[in-house]
């Protein structure tokens, strides 16, 4: 590898990205900030505009069965809430990649991992090309810390941070738009000339996955599984899938290491998790198989009602598989 060269194509297109910004009205540095409601480049191919901000925001958390940590006297939590679009040719990509941290005025970072609620990046949400996702993350600190922060947005492990400033909205808005599916998207042509139900398809470390059935709208069959079992939020429904796994690999391994997502034309995957303590037929994702052991049952997954009609499974034999599959559900 010549690292010479790539460390001259990264500021390459860190001094581009910076050019667009300022044709934006701001350099989205510390002492220039991007202020909310005002979409801007932060590299890899995202975007993001801050979209809210509350000060003291521990009540709404927990409104929502979110977890706050215990607080002192004299400390808050604040919410901090965004919008990231991605329009690069890489798929899937990671939602985590984009991380969000925030500094008082003085220059000391804040605490932004302290939190567990509905909304946050969770680290299994991957992104396709065009895709646009609301998100927020939660910041802990004294009023005084919380008042006037700077927000600081990285993607990966890079260095450069892109500074924004949540309590300055924009005096001319822009707003990160919901864009169609990508055609140049690298796994697009896959998506569109998904697996039927019944096929059997190699996923690569061993993995051979068919998928039976499934029941995108099964919300009733899940309540009705188990009192225990909580409805899913306003928009949202249960997805039963049922699936038959193959395993035949060199050492004893769990389902747990296969990818399985639901993804629609809004280019979100979403991993198996539902708000249940028991579902109809579900598979023991971490029981270890032995090779040339086969096994069959159910995930579940909390969908958007309003991506049904263009949901597919996006599979992968693990995090080494170079298999990216899609599966029909209809």
């Amino acid at each position: 590898c010549d690292f010479g060269d790539a460390a001259a194509i990264a500021e390459d297109e860190a001094a581009d990205l910076a050019e667009e910004r300022l044709a934006l009205g701001h350099a989205g540095t510390r002492d220039d900030p991007i202020p909310r409601e005002l979409a801007v480049p932060i590299g890899s191919g995202f975007r993001l505009a801050i979209t809210g901000y509350e000060p003291n925001a521990a009540e709404t958390i927990e409104a929502t069965n979110g977890y706050t940590p215990f607080l002192d006297e004299d400390e808050h939590v604040a919410r901090v809430s965004y919008q990231i679009a991605y329009d690069g040719s890489d798929e899937p990509i990671d939602a985590y990649d984009v991380n969000v941290t925030a500094f008082e005025s003085a220059g000391v970072e804040l605490d932004t991992n302290a939190c567990n609620f509905p909304g946050e990046p969770r680290f299994n949400d991957k992104l396709f090309a065009g895709a646009t996702a609301s998100y927020s993350s939660c910041i802990t600190g004294r009023p005084d810390q919380l008042g006037d922060p700077v927000v600081g947005v990285r993607v990966g492990f890079g260095d450069d941070l892109v500074y924004f400033d949540p309590t300055d909205v924009a005096t001319a808005p822009t707003t990160i738009e919901a864009t169609p599916l990508d055609p140049d998207g690298e796994l697009a042509a896959g998506r569109a000339a998904a697996s039927p139900p019944g096929t059997p398809v190699d996923l690569g470390e061993g993995w051979t996955v068919t998928v039976e059935s499934a029941t995108l709208d099964g919300t009733a069959e899940v309540l009705a599984h188990s009192d225990s079992n909580d409805a899913p939020i306003d928009g949202f429904a249960y997805s039963l899938v049922s699936v038959t796994m193959t395993y035949d690999g060199d050492e004893p391994a769990s389902p747990s290491f296969v990818i399985l997502q639901l993804v629609g034309d809004d280019a979100i995957s979403r991993s198996p998790d539902c708000s249940f303590s028991s579902i109809p037929d579900e598979l023991d994702t971490f029981a270890e198989l032995l090779p040339g052991t086969t096994v069959k049952g159910t995930y579940c997954f909390t969908t958007p009602t309003n991506q049904h009609d263009s949901t597919v499974l996006y599979a992968r034999g693990g995090f080494f598989s170079d298999n990216d599959e899609f599966f029909a559900l209809r």
